[in-house]
């Protein structure tokens, strides 16, 4: 099934003393007096970045009032020069996303060529905002100790823990915050670079989300969003990719986790077995640097993780007994309660099985005879006989499953980023996100054949595969020292697909004959029967879905005097490609 969705265009428009221009840029903005505190128009404020020493200017207008919109999140030098007055220079400013950053300077009469420099940072006020959150750069989440156990780095774990407002039971694909109601994070929850993450599943940045090598800056905001960010019913993700500098730089890391440091299990020890296989390597590297210096700089990342833990839980699904496989069902009956008598006369237990080719009559001693077995049921009481041996002698509990709800998978993640410098005014930047996911899933329950990588043909495991890919393209252009425009264009797409673990054209083994479906067929038993219920056998998980979001997006800033506005849209598009389904 195929269904396109298209979003109306929204416009926004912002009236106040903020500015923004891509929703994951820094801005700085300030008033320039002189010693007097007069105000001073016509002062060329100029922001270079110090890793690519890419050149930001503007003037100040007749309210002394200058705006630096746009700015990558870094680390900067900001200059103030007229004729007529000492330059001043604050070499050491940082920005972080989403910053308005309010850098006033005050100008000493004296020769342009004689400047007056900060050298300490300079106090970055942010009175332009109302926003709350929390920042977390690169180097901060690096040092934090991690557990790659269970799926590699997820670098919003940390944020989430840490971020005062949200709620421990928020996740990956949805949140609360500051106790409001559970919300899914969609196209606006969480971003990549100032653009939608969310292609179908929406907010999984779990899943579609950039390696942890490739992200400089994670922003977690949760009240007081700016108009570009409100539309969200709860708080904003974001995250900003790291960019390539005049330096050619890179990375390289490898976290391993083995059985051998591990305890056992209380369950092992008790049934006397050894210790599982658990491992897990999570290795990959970065690279970064320019193209061309002061020009074109890229970045790319590359992270692969590989798990391996079959190691089983405690007892907790039902096989049948040997007994029951034979047909001898006497431990069912309750022979403490009578319920009635059948055709014949014999009593009729709690528990008791009735005799189909006898109506109204129960089999003697709860025992079905063999010559009734179907030829389909004798291959499937072979299969239980072979491979779903009980592990203990009780009714009850007596089959295990994988600790691990994914036991094994091999992420592989990819990021490449692009910025190139068109002229002072115009500037491009691009990057694509790659994932590629396949895992065995077993979160569905039913039984499991000791011993085995996919539960062997009764077991409900699938094999799930998930690919993504985010595409992002921004240009920005400064039209005049009081105007720019900002153009976003992204494409994110995804494709989920799963398939039984345990191969074979189980309807034609079993004797039904050819069928669309090859998977192993759900049977379930029914309810309890005195206290025992034998779990389901087969699996029904087949086909795949896909989704793709096409944004585009623009916005204008414009200062006038005391006062900026911005007119921005976004157009959003979104299909969905299902071809899933059960097969029973």
């Amino acid at each position: 099934m195929r269904k396109t969705v298209w979003w109306g265009c929204f416009v926004q428009m912002l009236l106040a003393s903020v500015v923004w221009a891509q929703a994951n840029r820094a801005t700085i903005t300030g008033t320039v007096t002189d010693s007097s505190g007069a105000v001073v128009a016509g002062v060329e404020v100029t922001a270079t970045n110090s890793d690519t020493n890419v050149a930001t200017k503007t003037v100040s207008n007749q309210d002394g009032i200058y705006v630096l919109p746009n700015l990558p999140p870094g680390h900067y030098a900001v200059e103030f020069r007229k004729e007529g007055f000492q330059a001043e220079q604050l070499p050491a400013v940082t920005l972080i996303s989403t910053q308005v950053a309010k850098l006033d300077a005050s100008l000493q009469v004296g020769s342009v060529n004689t400047s007056v420099t900060v050298s300490t940072n300079a106090p970055v006020l942010e009175q332009e905002r109302a926003s709350i959150g929390t920042n977390m750069q690169a180097s901060v989440v690096n040092d934090l100790p991690l557990s790659i156990y269970g799926g590699g780095r997820f670098v919003e774990d940390f944020a989430v823990a840490i971020t005062p407002g949200y709620s421990p039971i928020s996740s990956h694909y949805g949140a609360v915050v500051n106790g409001g109601q559970w919300f899914t994070k969609d196209s606006k929850d969480y971003t990549v670079d100032g653009t939608s993450g969310t292609a179908d599943i929406q907010g999984n940045s779990m899943q579609n989300g950039p390696s942890m090598e490739a992200v400089q800056e994670l922003q977690a905001q949760t009240s007081g969003l700016d108009a570009q960010s409100s539309i969200t019913g709860g708080g904003v993700m974001s995250f900003n990719l790291k960019s390539g500098t005049n330096r050619l730089h890179g990375s390289a890391f490898a976290y391993g986790h083995n059985e051998l440091l591990d305890a056992n299990t209380w369950t092992n020890n008790n049934q006397g077995i050894p210790k599982g296989r658990a491992r897990a390597w999570d290795y990959g590297g970065s690279v970064g640097g320019p193209i061309r210096k002061n020009k074109t700089f890229f970045f790319g990342t590359f992270e692969r993780y590989i798990q391996t833990d079959f190691r089983l839980g405690g007892f907790s699904s039902v096989v049948p007994t040997a007994d029951f496989l034979n047909g001898n069902f006497s431990a069912l009956l309750d022979k403490s309660q009578v319920l009635d008598t059948d055709t014949h006369g014999h009593p009729v237990y709690a528990g008791a099985i009735f005799n189909p080719n006898d109506p109204g009559a129960v089999f003697a001693g709860n025992i079905i005879p063999s010559s009734m077995f179907s030829k389909v049921s004798q291959k499937i009481v072979a299969i239980y006989q072979k491979s779903y041996a009980p592990q203990t002698s009780g009714l009850n509990a007596n089959n295990r499953l994988p600790l691990s709800n994914s036991p094994a998978q091999t992420p592989n993640e990819a990021v490449i980023k692009l910025d190139h410098n068109l002229a002072d005014a115009d500037r491009l930047s691009g990057s694509w996100v790659y994932n590629h996911k396949p895992r065995t899933l077993v979160d569905s329950g039913g039984v499991w054949e000791a011993g085995t990588t996919d539960g062997g043909p009764l077991s409900a495991s699938r094999t799930n595969s998930f690919h993504s890919d985010q595409w992002r393209l921004s240009e920005s252009h400064i039209f005049s020292s009081n105007l720019l425009n900002v153009l976003n264009l992204t494409y994110n797409y995804d494709w989920q697909g799963d398939q039984p673990s345990a191969a074979g054209n189980w309807p034609e083994q079993l004797g039904l004959g050819s069928t669309v479906a090859t998977n192993f067929s759900l049977i379930g038993f029914g309810s309890d029967v005195n206290g025992h219920k034998e779990d389901f056998m087969g699996n029904s998980f087949q086909g795949s879905f896909a989704g793709a979001s096409m944004i585009a997006g623009d916005s204008v800033t414009w200062t006038k005097g005391r006062h900026n506005f911005t007119l921005g849209g976004d157009f959003h598009a979104h299909q969905v490609n299902s071809h899933s389904g059960r097969a029973r």
